[in-house]
């Protein structure tokens, strides 16, 4: 936003908090933006920049690209950065992540997409912290601001232009205490620290400023957001290809937390037979064996691939005539 640099099948999931004992189950939601909504809404899980706030801009999913969330904005006024956060209580440690879909090729506006976490939205009001990051192959950016409330007004906590977002990237911002961390791809790439807002609502926005934007060049796929550290969990299964005698060693069914590691898995071989590789969801491989699967971020399923071993070519053994 700042420029200081010159569902699928099921269209949303919402696990509400309920206790067990003393100890509370994460929030959590979850969507692939199914819907055809100007603006967003599903069902009141969002409330957004214009609509709310309106000095801000509002999140569509009603382009020309089914399953895509962007931004509304012409470019040409500064700051109004189209905003959507999700309703409901929310706890104060929250995870939020997306998915990263962008055609824009390098150019002089500034173009980006921004995950929200202890955000509020209210008439002429919008705190909370942005976590953005350039979509712009000629202006590389991320940034951790605090939006302070009034319009145009903010602070950047912290910013690097070593690192900006590609399409399909991984986007993620994590507060815990006071402490804000984005990654891209699993891969730490920014933090800093504030503690001005201790609680509100994760949430998602995007940027432009500039000439010849269209909005519907990025935007996100999909976007999840929990309030639990941690608390989000994915089955990763291990498998052989079916190889007759191949077997694993290991645990070939396995919880893991989101970002958390597999325990490592062994493939062997039966006799007249080799380990190839490893091959599984989103496009896993790896020729390791041993293999230890790092930061799950979806359910998985990985598979042990073998091939025969080729037989050794006869001996021939040549008797000279005496």
């Amino acid at each position: 936003m700042k420029k200081l640099f010159i569902v699928s099948m099921v269209i949303f999931a919402l696990a509400l908090p309920f206790l067990s004992g003393s100890e509370a189950i994460a929030t959590t939601y979850t969507t692939t933006f199914p819907l055809t909504e100007n603006p967003i809404s599903q069902s009141g899980h969002w409330i957004n920049g214009g609509t709310v706030g309106f000095d801000w801009c509002n999140v569509d999913t009603k382009g020309n690209r089914p399953g895509l969330a962007y931004g509304t904005e012409t470019g040409s006024i500064a700051y109004d950065d189209s905003t959507a956060l999700l309703t409901g209580t929310w706890g104060p440690n929250q995870s939020v992540q997306a998915t990263v879909y962008t055609t824009v090729t390098g150019n002089s506006n500034f173009e980006e997409v921004e995950l929200r976490v202890r955000s509020s939205l209210s008439a002429h009001n919008c705190t909370g912290y942005e976590i953005n990051f350039s979509v712009n192959p000629s202006n590389p950016y991320v940034q951790i601001v605090r939006w302070n409330g009034a319009f145009g007004s903010w602070t950047e906590l912290n910013g690097t232009g070593s690192f900006g977002a590609k399409n399909g990237d991984v986007i993620k911002a994590v507060v815990s205490g006071s402490t804000i961390t984005a990654y891209i791809n699993g891969n730490q790439v920014l933090t800093a620290t504030d503690s001005t807002y201790p609680t509100g609502s994760p949430g998602m926005g995007f940027y432009a400023q500039g000439t010849g934007i269209t909005d519907s060049q990025y935007g996100f796929t999909n976007f999840s957001a929990t309030d639990g550290s941690g608390t989000t969990q994915y089955t990763v299964t291990f498998q052989t290809d079916g190889t007759p005698g191949a077997t694993l060693t290991g645990t070939t069914t396995q919880t893991v937390n989101q970002g958390a590691n597999c325990t490592a898995v062994t493939a062997n071989a039966p006799a007249n037979y080799h380990f190839v590789n490893w091959t599984g969801t989103g496009g896993f491989s790896s020729t390791k064996n041993p293999v230890t699967v790092t930061n799950v971020t979806q359910n998985m399923s990985i598979t042990a691939n073998f091939a025969h071993e080729k037989p050794s070519p006869p001996t021939t053994l040549r008797i000279s005539a005496q």
